[in-house]
């Protein structure tokens, strides 16, 4: 059985059994009275208002060489035995946040608000663009050869800028091997080396923002394999609720024919996530998870659009500027087609905003701007809908590869 401290209080130790949830949260049943934290004078009062405070839970398995610092972990529940020979208090606490190291000195080492200086992302996905460049294996009809070099092979992107001084996209090799068998295993990283120490909470925006330029490059098949943090020049395993997209099983092309280095150089440049505004903020519910409800979604996408043209100085007709700039489908169409297209985008967007979804009777009336009789009627159907969704869609796609990233050849799919 394992043993936990609280807070880093290393004096008293408490018996402990752990378990890894399928959402990768922990969960740690203690063997501790925590009653004791709320008596008063001797006297215990639980309630619906009872509140035990959160804490740091280091959890040593020395069995298993496994050890685990809970960062913020909450009380999730208690239980007691009576009249039994193993009787006593258990309590449960949870956290999806997590520090993991190879030995429990490494852990005790940590301040109570780790300062982090290196971010590790390990994905299959780096690994499978690289092609594991550190490996080389060479075959002859007498002998198979397996070259592992020592110096890892390194593509570096100086920014120096938003609190990153470089991106590193490398790989890690690690040799196993016994009598029968023998193990090559490579890891592919993207690396964040920062300007200035943050605190451990703040990874996960660094993190995020890597996934959504990952996204954009190679959608449906960058997912997090682990991170890896370094502190005062340790390396501790992160983990925490990272959002990543949903995984694509079929293959998928990049977006473009640009190197990963320079793709990710254009997108902290030109679309930085963590202090980027109004769009820039929209551009995951665009490219990672979606709304569930269609019109949702049309909202998203037009409040998108209308950001990226207003803060152009566009502010009338941007719609119309937007069809004719980069919804490629309508060039063979009139231009009284076009113009028809966005009015009644921007007259359903304003009937949403202002009305609701409902629609009576299916039938929207469509008004020019300043005019208070109608110009005509449209029927509106779930399908209407999804086809000025979709083209809202590939406008938002077009405008952050052509005009936010200066991409023109792209090849971007994934479906809304």
């Amino acid at each position: 059985m394992a043993i936990c401290f609280f807070n880093q209080n290393y004096d008293e130790d408490y018996r402990c059994k752990y378990c890894m949830k399928d959402d990768d949260i922990v969960r740690v049943e203690i063997e501790y009275d925590i009653g004791k934290e709320i008596e008063k004078n001797g006297v215990r009062v639980i309630s619906v208002n009872t509140i035990y405070k959160d804490r740091d839970i280091l959890v040593v398995d020395s069995e298993n060489h496994r050890y685990l610092l809970l960062k913020s972990a909450y009380y999730v529940g208690s239980s007691s035995k009576y009249g039994t020979y193993d009787d006593g208090e258990c309590v449960s606490f949870e956290s999806s946040t997590y520090m993991e190291a190879d030995s429990a000195d490494s852990l005790m080492k940590l301040p109570p608000r780790p300062k982090v200086n290196r971010i590790r992302i390990y994905s299959s996905d780096v690994a499978t663009y690289l092609r594991h460049p550190s490996v080389n294996l060479l075959t002859s009809d007498n002998e198979i050869s397996i070259i592992v070099s020592r110096e890892n092979y390194e593509k570096v992107v100086e920014l120096n800028k938003n609190n990153i001084r470089r991106i590193v996209i490398s790989d890690d090799c690690s040799c196993t091997y016994n009598s029968r068998d023998f193990h090559v295993h490579v890891d592919g990283f993207i690396g964040i080396d920062l300007r200035k120490r943050v605190g451990y909470e703040d990874v996960f925006g660094f993190v995020y923002e890597i996934v959504i330029f990952m996204q954009l490059y190679h959608p449906g098949k960058f997912l997090i394999d682990k991170v890896v943090v370094e502190v005062d020049g340790i390396l501790y395993r992160y983990s925490t609720s990272f959002r990543t997209p949903k995984y694509n099983e079929r293959p998928v092309e990049y977006s473009c024919e640009m190197d990963l280095s320079d793709f990710l150089y254009r997108c902290y440049n030109s679309i930085p996530y963590r202090n980027g505004k109004s769009e820039i903020r929209n551009i995951p519910y665009i490219v990672m998870k979606s709304y569930r409800g269609i019109e949702d979604n049309f909202l998203m996408y037009y409040r998108f659009i209308e950001c990226f043209y207003k803060k152009q100085n566009i502010k009338n007709a941007f719609m119309m500027r937007c069809i004719t700039d980069h919804c490629l489908s309508l060039k063979k169409k009139e231009m009284e087609c076009w113009e028809n297209d966005a009015l009644e985008i921007v007259n359903l967007r304003n009937h949403y905003v202002h009305t609701g979804y409902y629609i009576k009777n299916g039938c929207l009336k469509i008004y020019l701007k300043g005019e208070k009789k109608p110009k005509y009627t449209i029927n509106v159907d779930y399908n209407y809908i999804y086809e000025k969704t979709k083209m809202l869609y590939l406008m938002v796609i077009d405008i952050i590869f052509k005009d936010m990233l200066g991409i023109d050849n792209y090849k971007y799919k994934k479906l809304m």
